[in-house]
């Protein structure tokens, strides 16, 4: 009898431990999404400012490679967003017009047909 006892006690707590684990499943799948992206901004830690991409011995911020920085960037990020929409959802995507040659920047260049990096000759195009 106490055997009995003891399979119904573990088969309670097996059920009551499943109910919570749902609830919490529940509740974080239904709450606002407000509610989320603020516990989200809590655990973040800010952004530091970065400092641009060096310029090379000559002076010119050319090619644009992958982490490349600055208004140079920015400007092809305009350029190409206005070629194509997918392109530009993918610059947003990847935080907007931001001057950062980043993963987003380098799809959305895949999108409208180039390929990093990019000469100055090929930005005079894209950006004309």
């Amino acid at each position: 009898m106490e055997q009995k006892n003891t399979k119904a006690n573990d088969n309670n707590i097996l059920l009551v431990g499943g109910s919570i684990i749902g609830i919490g499943i529940l509740y974080m799948m239904l709450r606002p999404k407000e509610a989320t992206a603020a516990i989200q901004a809590e655990h973040v830690p800010p952004l530091q400012p970065q400092p641009s991409t060096p310029k090379l011995a000559n002076g010119s911020p050319f090619p644009i490679i992958l982490g490349t920085r600055g208004s140079h960037v920015k400007d092809l990020q305009i350029a190409i967003a206005k070629m194509n929409g997918l392109a530009k959802n993918q610059i947003m995507n990847g935080g907007g017009y931001d001057g950062v040659m980043g993963r987003m920047t380098e799809k959305a260049l895949k999108t409208v047909g180039y390929t990093l990096p990019i000469s100055q000759t090929t930005y005079n195009q894209i950006v004309r």
